[in-house]
């Protein structure tokens, strides 16, 4: 691996207008699904702790080719409210609540810079997207080429006691998580220790399909296995995290979920392995135990010496095998009245039944500046092969997804990464490849779309492509 030139921060605040822009955004949905994997509702909020509850979201259908054709610019995304009691459905976030245009935009004319004009957008872009969409609290990065990197924060990491967000603050990252595992899968297949094709129970039997699906399919959620945060027994779980402090087992706050727990909770498959695609969190939990019964080691300390050290990520921690800080920023969901801090004196973010449950799925608190400098290592070639980065770029068929990363395109400009979504946080980590521009925004409310400001910061680095 390459050194990482130590990053340069720059900041600067002064107002700026922030430049409008229409995004498109596509949600084509098929059955409403508490806890499916999903994109966020608008940014309406609340009204009542009742109605906090009550948020849901709504699963993605891949469009055909003829909707992707026809679509036009900046649709409205409708939300769509579940029964009144139910748990918002932050699941870690299905890829791609916009689609991306056929055909690549152009290049940016100029190499991009975070002179003070620039750098003073950055700042303006996060103090009005804390104020107007009534976020908690921002931690944004901007790393390029060079390494240098601006680091930008606004709001809360915290409401009592006042905590401000700082530069280092770690935040859960949620399904962001799953670009370390499905690198780490990748870099056990160039070592000739697994194989993409054949069956993953060829390394560990313990899991449905074993003999049918390929470590790609679970790579790519195309195998079918049916994702257990569906299954009611889960979203009566999650609904008493917040509404029964005195429950017990599954539904405890601070239970500490097993393997065989979510296991028991996988009913029949989708649909034939490769037949289709479904986001499913089950797949990345075998993942894990794939890595681990190859490696014989536990997934953290697989994550922490291949990854995490190399690159000098300090910020960046699997929970719970191993702690956020103290001060990490707690989980939010917005009330008319102020925010719901979900995460309370929890020593992992959220929580500790939120972070077991997701589990290799999006177990990673990190800070935006060590997934900007993550994003730049496993994309740009220095965590893989350039085959292997090709394979988990390429958008497979059926699905909108590559091999653990999502490519999506903001402000016209072509982006790999990931979304993510967990009990109270938002997170957004994208790589740049045509500029070699990384770009992560960080968030510790819940339930909104993150990709209105996150093209605000695109556009004021690289232009509109």
């Amino acid at each position: 691996m390459k050194p990482w030139p130590s990053p340069l921060r720059v900041r600067a605040g002064l107002p700026y207008a922030i430049l409008a822009l229409a995004m498109l955004v596509v949600v084509s949905c098929t059955t409403v699904a508490r806890e499916a994997e999903s994109v966020a509702p608008p940014a309406a909020s609340p009204t009542s702790l009742t109605e906090v509850v009550a948020e849901t979201t709504v699963p993605t259908a891949s469009p055909t080719a003829a909707a992707i054709a026809t679509m036009t610019a900046a649709p409205t995304v409708a939300p769509v409210l579940g029964s009144l009691g139910s748990p918002p459905a932050e699941s870690l976030l299905t890829p791609s609540p916009t689609i991306a245009p056929t055909v690549a935009p152009a290049v940016a004319a100029s190499d991009p810079t975070l002179d003070k004009r620039i750098t003073r957008k950055l700042d303006q872009i996060l103090r009005n997207t804390v104020k107007n969409q009534r976020v908690a609290g921002l931690q944004a990065a901007v790393m390029l080429p060079s390494g240098e990197t601006w680091l930008g924060t606004a709001g809360r990491a915290e409401m009592a006691p006042d905590r401000p967000v700082k530069d280092d603050t770690q935040f859960a990252i949620a399904s962001v998580s799953k670009t370390f595992v499905a690198a780490l899968i990748m870099q056990l297949a160039e070592e000739g220790k697994v194989d993409l094709d054949v069956p993953f129970g060829t390394y560990f039997a313990d899991a449905p399909r074993s003999k049918a699906v390929t470590l790609r399919q679970l790579l790519s959620h195309t195998s079918g296995i049916y994702n257990f945060w569906e299954n009611d027994v889960y979203e009566n779980a999650t609904r008493a995290w917040y509404e029964n402090p005195n429950a017990t087992g599954l539904e405890a706050r601070d239970h500490v979920w097993t393997y065989e727990e979510m296991m028991r909770l996988v009913k029949g498959g989708y649909f034939k392995p490769g037949a289709d695609f479904h986001y499913s969190n089950t797949n990345y939990v075998i993942l894990r135990r794939v890595a681990e019964a190859v490696e014989g080691k536990p997934i953290d300390m697989l994550l922490r010496d291949r990854f995490f050290k190399p690159l000098g990520l300090d910020d960046t921690v699997y929970q719970p095998a191993q702690k956020p800080r103290a001060d990490a920023a707690h989980g939010h969901w917005a009330t008319a009245t102020g925010f719901m801090d979900h995460t309370r004196e929890a020593t992992v973010v959220p929580f500790m039944a939120a972070v077991t449950a997701a589990d290799a799925a999006g177990a990673i608190a990190s800070s935006a500046r060590d997934l900007a400098t993550w994003a730049r290592a496993l994309y740009g070639g220095d965590v893989l092969s350039a085959h292997s980065v090709a394979q988990m770029t390429t958008i497979l068929k059926p699905g909108l997804y590559g091999l653990g990363t999502d490519v999506a395109y903001f402000a016209g400009h072509r982006a790999y990464g990931h979304r993510g979504g967990i009990r109270g946080y938002e997170s957004s980590m994208w790589y740049f490849p045509d500029s070699g521009v990384s770009v992560v925004l960080l968030s510790n409310r819940g339930n909104w779309i993150t990709d209105e400001p996150m093209t605000n910061l695109v556009k004021a680095v690289l232009g509109k492509g």
